[in-house]
């Protein structure tokens, strides 16, 4: 029973630590291990109070309360300081490469919601603003994100503002498909996705954390680059801006 007394104090001291790993990129590409320490932490936790609930005295709830706290700092580390500060650099340091230049070419080998031959250039120079959104199958805020780009589309494109999805595959070409398109069956978009085989265009646009989305205007020019389901709100709220002014002038 002595060592249970300490049990808290380690469980504290564990997430404390952990914590500093987050901040310096422990956990980087392994989102689920800080959630996974978390929750087992705070269940040892509780498995220690119901051990010792004949004899609750203050600390030992205080040291509880303290588990938590510790637990939800790793959590808050990783989630809303360290990726936070990655995303902000890998946007800063592609909008320093594409900002006003000519956006890469986007090449595909496949394509959803599009009936006859697309050209992305054609697309874009029709288009006062053309979203570019890059995501993923696999990517839970791509997704969530991609309804509010479809209603944006839809609400916009009489405007000529336009939006195109890009995301990749690797692998067995007929099982990617179907994967892609039945992701796109489920979150019900309507505005263009194209689909690679390769990461060239990703690369090309310096998109490594996704979701991404960059703004391009009629002549092809990256206006701006952001990251994140903020960082498309961000671009779309500045398009809106765009279009309002223009009728008020």
């Amino acid at each position: 029973m002595k060592i249970l007394k300490h049990a808290q104090l380690v469980l504290v001291t564990l997430n404390i630590l952990l914590a500093i790993l987050a901040y310096r990129g422990f956990f980087q590409g392994k989102d689920i291990l800080p959630v996974v320490f978390a929750i087992v932490s705070v269940l040892l936790g509780l498995i220690f109070i119901w051990i010792s609930r004949t004899a609750l005295p203050k600390y030992r709830l205080i040291g509880f309360a303290l588990v938590v706290m510790s637990a939800l700092g790793l959590y808050h580390v990783h989630f809303n300081i360290y990726n936070a500060e990655r995303m902000e650099a890998s946007r800063s340091r592609s909008m320093e490469a594409l900002e006003k230049n000519k956006a890469p070419a986007v090449t595909f080998v496949h394509a959803i919601n599009i009936m006859d031959a697309f050209n992305v250039d054609t697309y874009t120079a029709g288009n006062r603003f053309t979203i570019l959104n890059f995501w993923a199958t696999w990517c839970a805020p791509c997704l969530k994100e991609m309804p509010m780009l479809d209603e944006f589309y839809r609400t916009h494109k009489d405007q000529r503002v336009g939006v195109i999805g890009f995301t990749e595959f690797q692998g067995d070409e007929l099982e990617a498909m179907n994967r892609i398109r039945e992701t796109i069956h489920q979150v019900e978009v309507q505005y263009p996705i194209l689909i690679d085989s390769t990461t060239a265009v990703r690369v090309a646009y310096k998109a490594d954390i996704l979701p991404a989305t960059v703004l391009l205007n009629q002549n092809g020019e990256v206006v701006d680059y952001q990251i994140g389901i903020d960082g498309a709100k961000k671009i779309m709220r500045f398009v809106t801006e765009q279009m309002e002014s223009a009728l008020n002038n």
